[in-house]
């Protein structure tokens, strides 16, 4: 079975440390070798009404439409008080790992 075709090439790689060395696609056939696929659980809240944090809210959806990101809770609701819109996001960023090594057994998690 071709693994490399099931492994999303547009997640960012990530690296644990300056000593490790991406793994080449060529090689993502090899169950040692296979990434592992990283969702970092993100919660946020963002006062629409802030430049930066607007840039922020929509940074998360553009990760989402490039399947870099899965949103899991997105509420916008009216601030009375402050006459403004605030979002409440919770989200995955998701990243591509080297597989851990342990005694040459792949670990995974």
């Amino acid at each position: 079975m071709n693994t490399a075709n099931t492994v999303p090439k547009n997640i960012p790689y990530r690296l644990r440390d300056s000593s490790e060395k991406p793994i080449l696609v060529a090689e993502w056939d090899k169950p040692a070798k296979q990434p592992v696929l990283i969702k970092e659980a993100r919660v946020g809240v963002f006062d629409l009404s802030n430049k930066e944090q607007s840039l922020e809210y929509q940074a998360i959806f553009n990760h989402r439409s490039q399947g870099r990101s899965l949103v899991e809770i997105d509420r916008v609701e009216w601030d009375t008080q402050g006459h403004k819109y605030v979002a409440f996001v919770r989200w995955y960023d998701m990243y591509l790992e080297n597989p851990k090594q342990k005694d040459r057994e792949v670990v995974y998690g």
